[in-house]
């Protein structure tokens, strides 16, 4: 993998020295997005390497706990790279550790293979969303609130006093949450300074001063009185479509003692840990094989059989699958449709891109192996 450009297939490497090397030359103070659920682009620049790993600005946003993905170009290649936060330096940046660097193929001129045999080519174990929701209504769907009802029970422990909840609109911190995206945080009540630097530290806090305006002394009080030091109120997003996430709850913590800032960044990781929870409960599972009947690089063309698919699929865009594929292991993967054609008998053709690895592993490469197997073929006709 010594020069990205000329590469023409699907690349990954978990090699800290040349991914330091690439992004040096190649990523350094360019803005990447964050994968992550929120109303607006989440950005973070790369800003230093050192020794001990990259230190990262995320402009905007607070990040999790544990391994979150940066998306980039590289060449007018697009790229991702994983990072997984330290520790926190200052204001909005953070010390991370690489784990995986990956590039796209640089062609977008692909051939398409069609499938003869019926039995070669199929996906099977199937998971998508069974609808959208109506998540920018007032009722969000029970199966929602039973997931934060367990999790607030499970999660009792890591704060004086927790709730996990649907949004509440009598709260006006539950409402300013639910507007922007932002989290509210209080480090310790009983130093002005707390309510002043929210907004300095990271954009994707609540600006206090001017949540409060001239009530924040008030305020401040009243959380003194009811031995209120710390509070840590952050949103939970709920999926809308494939591409749009709109808050639908909230985790409130409150601590007798002081919060230290990386307390967010642990919120944040079990916001999405319950959004994985909410999203299965939300799924269909189909392990009936639907037959493929095109290959290329980027994605597939599949006939879709199942009812119960064909109806989620006229709503929902996304799904994961495992594909099945002559001389070579199981592949998992994420895809999205594109094109959909509704045949008189009721089933659907679907063109479908694929988007990555569902799992860990060398799912994509196995893919692009059986593509480049398919083409060596075609040449030898």
């Amino acid at each position: 993998m010594a020069d990205l450009k000329n590469k023409k297939t699907f690349k990954r490497t978990e090699n800290k020295e040349y991914i330091n090397k690439i992004i040096s030359e190649r990523l350094l103070l360019k803005p990447l997005v964050i994968q992550v659920p929120s109303i607006n682009k989440k950005i973070a620049k790369i800003v230093k390497i050192v020794d001990s790993g990259i230190a990262v600005h995320f402009t905007n946003f607070i990040p999790p706990m544990g391994p979150i993905v940066l998306t980039g170009f590289i060449n007018k290649l697009y790229a991702e790279i994983e990072v997984k936060v330290l520790k926190h330096l200052k204001e909005s940046i953070f010390l991370c550790d690489t784990g995986f660097l990956r590039v796209s193929p640089q062609s977008r001129r692909e051939v398409r293979f069609h499938i003869v045999n019926d039995k070669d080519v199929f996906i099977k174990r199937i998971k998508i969303s069974r609808n959208i929701l109506d998540l920018k209504g007032d009722t969000i769907p029970a199966e929602y609130k039973a997931v934060m009802d367990r999790f607030t029970v499970e999660k009792a422990g890591i704060a004086d006093y927790v709730l996990i909840s649907t949004l509440d609109k009598k709260s006006k911190i539950h409402q300013e949450v639910a507007k922007t995206g932002k989290t509210f945080f209080i480090s310790d009540s009983r130093s002005l300074r707390s309510f002043e630097q929210s907004a300095e530290d990271n954009e994707d806090l609540i600006n206090l001063k001017e949540f409060y305006g001239d009530s924040l002394q008030a305020e401040k009080t009243k959380m003194l009185n009811k031995n209120i030091i710390g509070r840590v109120v952050s949103p939970i997003f709920g999926p809308q479509s494939h591409d749009e996430w709109v808050p639908i709850g909230f985790i409130d913590i409150i601590s007798k003692n002081k919060i230290d800032f990386l307390k967010i960044m642990e919120i944040k990781a079990l916001s999405f840990e319950i959004v994985d929870s909410i999203c299965e409960v939300n799924q269909i599972d189909v392990d009936e094989k639907q037959r493929v009947l095109e290959v290329s690089k980027s994605g597939i063309r599949v006939h879709i059989k199942n009812k119960d698919l064909i109806n989620a699929m006229r709503h929902r865009p996304e799904f994961t699958f495992t594909m099945q594929v002559p001389g070579q292991a199981a592949i998992n993967a994420v895809a999205l449709i594109k094109k959909k054609n509704v045949l008189d008998d009721g089933s659907l053709v679907a063109g479908v891109k694929i988007l990555g690895e569902k799992t860990k592993g060398d799912h994509m490469l196995r893919y692009y192996d059986f593509i480049k197997s398919l083409e060596e073929k075609a040449k030898q006709q």
